[in-house]
C-alpha cells in the first residue's frame, strides 16, 4: 500500500514538474545577431518571455549555428526547429508548381523604391492575400519582416555597360534573380548565403547584391571594392511555424505569440532602415570598399532591361506582380 502510496505521488510531482516546464520555441535563421533579422529575432524572444511571463522560453540560434540555408526548412519540417524566417526564395518548396508561389514576385528588379512601399503592399492587403495560398501541411505564416533594398557589390569600379560581362554574381535558387543577373549580362551562380564570404574570397562569385548589413555581415570589404546604392531588388523574410507546434500551443500561449510578433514589426521595420544606414556608414569608415552611386546612366540601363523579367512570371504571379505596383504606386515617395 505504501509503495503503491509512493508511485502516485511520485508521478503527481512529475506531472507538476511537467506541467511547469516552459514551452520552448526555437528560431533558427542565417545572418548575424546584429543583422535586421538578428535584432528582430532577439526582441521578439524578449517580448515572448516578457509577456508570457516565462511560460514560453525562446532560443535564438543566429548565423546558421542551429541550421544552415540548406537544411533550415527541412528542420522546421521534422520539428526540429519551430520558428525560422526564411527568403520568399526558399518557399518555392511550399508549391507543387512554383509558378503558383506569388512570393518570389517581392524578388523583382526594381519593383519597390523604398520600406516605406513594402509597409504600402502590407497594408494593400496583398501580403495577407499572398498568405492564404501557402497550404502546407508542417507550416505556417507568422508574419514578415524586412531586410532592406539591395546594393551592388563588385571588385571593380563599374564605368561601362559591358563591364557586367566579368561580374559571376551571387544568387539564391530563383528563376527571377537568375533573369535580372542575365538581363544585365552577368553570370549567375547560386551560393548558399553562409557561403558568400569566401566564395567571394576564393573567386567562385565576385559580385551579389545585399542590403548593406548583409555586406558587412558578411565581411564582404576584404573580397569587394565597390558598393554601388543601386536599390535593384527587395530583400524581405516571410516567417514561418512548425503546424504541429503551432497547434498544440494552447489558446493563451497563441495570444501572448501573436501579439508580440504585432509588438517586434514596428520595431524590426525600424531596426532595418536603422541597421543599414549604420552599416553603409561603417563600411565607407572602413575604407576597403567605396560605397557610391552608380552612374546614371548605366543605372537607367539597369532598370531598362530589367522590364524582360516579367516574362518568366505566369499568369497567377503577374497579377500580384501588377496589385504590387499599383500599391507603391499609392505609395508616400520618400
Amino acid at each position: 500500500m505504501k509503495k503503491a502510496l509512493l508511485v502516485l505521488a511520485l508521478s503527481a510531482i512529475s506531472a507538476a514538474s511537467y506541467a511547469a516546464d516552459p514551452v520552448l520555441l526555437r528560431i533558427s535563421h542565417v545572418t548575424t545577431a546584429g543583422s535586421p533579422k538578428g535584432m528582430g529575432a532577439d526582441k521578439f524572444k524578449s517580448l515572448v518571455e516578457k509577456n508570457s511571463n516565462g511560460e514560453i522560453r525562446v532560443e535564438v540560434y543566429h548565423a546558421g549555428t542551429k541550421f544552415g540555408d540548406r537544411e533550415e526548412m527541412k528542420a522546421l519540417e521534422k520539428g526540429e526547429v519551430e520558428m525560422l524566417a526564411p527568403s520568399v526564395a526558399k518557399l518555392n518548396v511550399f508549391y507543387k508548381n512554383v509558378a503558383d508561389n506569388p512570393w518570389v514576385v517581392l524578388e523583382m528588379p526594381f519593383l519597390f523604391n523604398s520600406l516605406e512601399s513594402v509597409s504600402a503592399v502590407e497594408k494593400a492587403g496583398v501580403i495577407e492575400e499572398m498568405n492564404q495560398t501557402l497550404k502546407v501541411s508542417y507550416a505556417s505564416v507568422a508574419g514578415f519582416w524586412d531586410n532592406g533594398l539591395t546594393y551592388l557589390s563588385t571588385p571593380y569600379k563599374m564605368t561601362k555597360w559591358e563591364d557586367f560581362q566579368g561580374l559571376k554574381m551571387r544568387i539564391q535558387p530563383s528563376s527571377i534573380l537568375k533573369a535580372s543577373v542575365e538581363s544585365w549580362g552577368a553570370t549567375p551562380r547560386v551560393l548558399a548565403y553562409g557561403e558568400l564570404g569566401t566564395g567571394t574570397f576564393y573567386g567562385s562569385v565576385n559580385s551579389s547584391f545585399n542590403p548593406p548589413s548583409n555586406v558587412l555581415g558578411s565581411n564582404l570589404m576584404t573580397s569587394q571594392r565597390y558598393l554601388y546604392r543601386t536599390n535593384n531588388a527587395y530583400l524581405g523574410y516571410v516567417l514561418l511555424f512548425n503546424r504541429k507546434w503551432w497547434d498544440g500551443l494552447s489558446p493563451a500561449h497563441k495570444a501572448v505569440i501573436s501579439k508580440s510578433l504585432e509588438e517586434t514589426r514596428s520595431f524590426q521595420a525600424a531596426a532595418a532602415r536603422s541597421e543599414n544606414d549604420r552599416a553603409e556608414e561603417r563600411i565607407q569608415n572602413n575604407g576597403s570598399m567605396r560605397v557610391v552611386d552608380m552612374d546614371p546612366a548605366l543605372l537607367a540601363r539597369m532598370k531598362k532591361e530589367s522590364e524582360q523579367v516579367v516574362k518568366v512570371l505566369s499568369p497567377s504571379q503577374k497579377a500580384y506582380y501588377d496589385k504590387i505596383k499599383a500599391a507603391v504606386a499609392k505609395a508616400p515617395k520618400k
